[in-house]
C-alpha cells in the first residue's frame, strides 16, 4: 500500500510517499481500508520536530490521525463491527498512520460513519470534534453559563459553538472576516470581530475556551469570573489564578464519544465541518508548506484510492 511517511524531522520535503506493508493487526483491532484521511495542525508540528513528544514512537512513521473507510478485517474479540462496515476514527498517536491505504485501529477508538456524511466529509470530523467534546467535559459546562470562545470560526471552534449551545450556554465567539458570518450561522449569541473590538468589552464569563493562545490567553484571565475555568487546546494555561482554574485539553480517542457525535450529526443537532479541498497523497508536502506560511484556508482531506461509487456514500 502507499503511505505518507517521514524518516526524519524537518521541512515539508521530508515527507515521502512510499510503498509499505499493511500495518500490524492485533487482537481487538479493525483493519480499515482508508478512503479519506483528514489533515490537522498536529501533523506538521510533529513532522517539523516541534512536537516530537506527541508521537510516542520512533521514526519512520506514517502520518495521519483521522480517517473514514471500510472495515476489511476484524481482530479476535471484536463484536461491535463486521467486515464491510463504514467507520470513522481518530486513532491514538502511538499508532495512527491514516495517510495510507490501510490503517489498524483499536475497535473502541472507531465508530460507525454518520449516515448523513460521505467518506470525505466524515474524515473531517474525528479529531476536532472529539477535542471540542473533551473541552466541554473539562469545563463542566452547564446550562445558563456564559461562554467565550476564542477562534470560534476554526475547526475546533466549529464544534465548540454547537456543543456549548446544546448545553444551554450563552455563547460569545471571536472571529474575523467571513468567520463572523459562519459563527453567527452556527448559533453564537454574540460575535466579536477581534480586529476592531476587544473581547474585554463584552462582560465576564463563566468559561473561556482558548483556541488561540499567547497574549489572547493571558488577557482572558481578566474577564473570567470567580470560580471560572479557562480551557485551552493550544498551550497549557496556569493551573490556577486565585479561585480561577486553567486546563489544557489532551484528547484521548474514544469511540463511544465519536458515536454520540455521529448520532448528533445524523439528527441535525450538529452541522458537519465544511471541507475546503481534497488532495491526493502526493500533494501532502504542498499542503504542509501552505499551512506553515498561513495559507492553508479551511479543512483539507486526502482522498486515498476512493472508489468512485463510494465518493458520495
Amino acid at each position: 500500500m502507499q503511505a505518507a511517511r517521514i524518516h526524519a524531522f524537518g521541512p515539508p520535503d521530508v515527507i515521502r510517499i512510499e510503498d509499505i506493508n499493511l500495518p500490524e493487526f492485533r487482537d481487538g483491532d479493525l483493519l480499515v481500508r482508508v478512503f479519506a484521511s483528514g489533515i490537522n495542525p498536529i501533523e506538521w508540528k510533529i513532522r517539523s520536530g516541534a512536537m516530537t513528544q506527541a508521537l510516542q514512537r520512533p521514526l519512520p512513521v506514517t502520518l495521519g490521525w483521522e480517517c473514514a473507510g471500510i472495515v476489511e478485517a476484524v481482530g479476535t474479540g471484536v463484536t461491535s463491527f463486521e467486515v464491510g462496515d463504514a467507520v470513522f476514527a481518530y486513532p491514538e498517536f502511538a499508532r495512527g498512520g491514516t495517510h495510507a491505504g490501510y490503517v489498524a485501529i483499536a475497535a473502541d477508538q472507531a465508530a460507525a460513519k454518520p449516515a448523513k456524511l460521505n467518506f470525505t466529509a466524515a474524515a473531517a470530523v474525528p479529531m476536532t470534534a472529539q477535542a471540542a467534546w473533551t473541552a466541554i467535559e473539562m469545563a463542566g459546562l452547564a446550562a445558563g453559563q456564559r461562554v467565550l470562545i476564542h477562534g470560534a470560526a476554526g475547526a475546533v471552534g466549529h464544534w465548540l459553538v454547537q456543543l456549548a449551545n446544546s448545553k444551554g450556554a450563552a455563547v460569545v465567539g471571536t472571529a474575523s472576516g467571513e468567520g463572523l458570518q459562519r459563527i453567527v450561522a452556527l448559533g453564537v449569541d454574540a460575535s466579536v470581530d477581534y480586529r476592531t473590538d476587544k473581547f474585554e468589552n463584552h462582560g465576564i464569563f463563566d468559561v473561556i475556551f482558548d483556541l488561540v493562545g499567547g497574549e489572547t490567553q493571558e488577557r482572558s484571565w481578566a474577564v473570567l469570573g470567580e470560580g471560572g475555568r479557562l480551557v485551552s487546546t493550544v498551550s497549557p494555561p496556569a493551573p490556577e489564578r486565585g479561585d480561577k482554574n486553567g486546563s489544557f485539553v489532551f484528547t484521548p480517542p474514544r469511540g463511544d464519544v465519536l458515536a454520540q457525535i455521529a448520532a448528533m450529526i445524523d439528527t441535525g443537532a450538529l452541522t458537519s465541518l465544511p471541507v475546503d479541498r481534497c488532495i491526493g497523497l502526493a500533494d501532502l508536502p504542498l499542503v504542509h508548506a501552505d499551512a506553515e506560511r498561513g495559507a492553508l484556508g479551511g479543512k483539507v482531506i486526502i482522498n486515498i484510492d476512493t472508489p468512485k461509487e463510494k465518493l458520495n456514500d
